[in-house]
C-alpha cells in the first residue's frame, strides 16, 4: 500500500510530558481536529498544550479538549485555534473487513523520517502495514491488526484503501496499543485499534474544532 500526501502530511509526532506518540488530523463538518490515543495525552485538559515536532524542535501547541474516550475507547480528540496541517481530502468512515490490508503511519520510539522541507516543517512518519485479523464486537468495538507495533505508534491512524485510484484512502480507526503475551511477556504480534466512529461521536457531541480556511 503506497500512502500519499493526503495521509502523510496529516501525521504529527507529539509529546505530552514524558510520553511521545503519534497524532493525526481529520476534517469533519468544515472543522479540523487532532486525534490521538488517550493514554498518550494522559492528564491533558483544555487550556493546556501538547508539543508537536516541527522544524526539528518541539513546538508548544495550545489545545482545547474536544472529548476523551471512556473505558476501552483509548482515543482523545483535541483542537487548536487554527488548522495545524493541510486539509488534504481524506475521509473517515471506518469501512473495512477482516483480512483487509491496512497501514498505520507513526513515530516508533519517537523516531522520524525527516524531510521536513517537503512537509511544511513536519517530519515524515514511518509506515507499518498489516491485515485486519479480528473485529471483536462490543460497546467499544475492538480491532486487532496482524502486525508488529512499537512504542510511539499509539495514536496513529488506521488507514484503509478505497477503490483502485491512487490516494483514495479512509481513516478506519486509531491505533491504541500493542499487547504482550500474558505468559511470556513478549509482543503478541497484534496491534489493537479503536474504530473511528468513537472519534466522530466525540466530535459530534462537542464540535469545537478549528474552522477550515475558505
Amino acid at each position: 500500500m503506497i500512502l500519499t500526501n493526503n495521509v502523510l502530511q496529516r501525521i504529527l509526532c507529539i509529546r505530552n510530558g514524558d510520553s511521545v506518540g503519534t497524532a493525526f488530523t481529520i476534517d469533519h463538518v468544515a472543522r479540523q481536529y487532532i486525534v490521538t490515543a488517550r493514554h498518550v495525552v494522559d492528564g491533558i485538559a483544555s487550556g493546556g498544550a501538547i508539543s508537536v515536532r516541527h522544524e526539528q524542535r518541539w513546538a508548544e501547541v495550545p489545545i482545547t479538549v474536544v472529548g476523551l474516550g471512556d473505558g476501552d475507547a483509548d482515543v482523545a480528540v483535541l483542537a487548536h485555534a487554527k488548522p495545524v496541517t493541510p486539509s488534504h481530502p481524506l475521509s473517515a468512515d471506518g469501512n473495512f473487513c477482516i483480512g483487509q490490508a491496512v497501514a498505520f503511519p507513526g513515530f516508533p520510539f519517537g523516531w522520524d523520517a525527516g524531510a521536513e522541507n517537503m512537509n511544511h516543517g513536519f517530519p515524515f512518519p514511518f509506515v507499518k502495514a498489516g491485515i485486519v485479523s479480528a473485529i471483536v464486537p462490543g460497546p467499544r468495538e475492538r480491532i486487532y491488526i496482524d502486525a508488529h507495533g512499537n512504542p510511539g505508534f499509539s495514536g496513529a491512524p488506521l488507514i484503509v484503501r478505497q477503490g483502485n485510484r491512487l490516494g483514495t484512502f479512509t481513516v478506519a480507526g486509531v491505533i491504541a496499543d500493542s499487547p504482550n503475551d500474558p505468559i511470556t511477556g513478549e509482543h503478541a504480534g497484534f496491534v489493537g485499534a479503536v474504530r473511528i466512529k468513537c472519534v466522530l461521536d466525540l466530535i459530534d457531541a462537542n464540535p469545537v474544532g478549528a474552522p477550515l480556511l475558505a
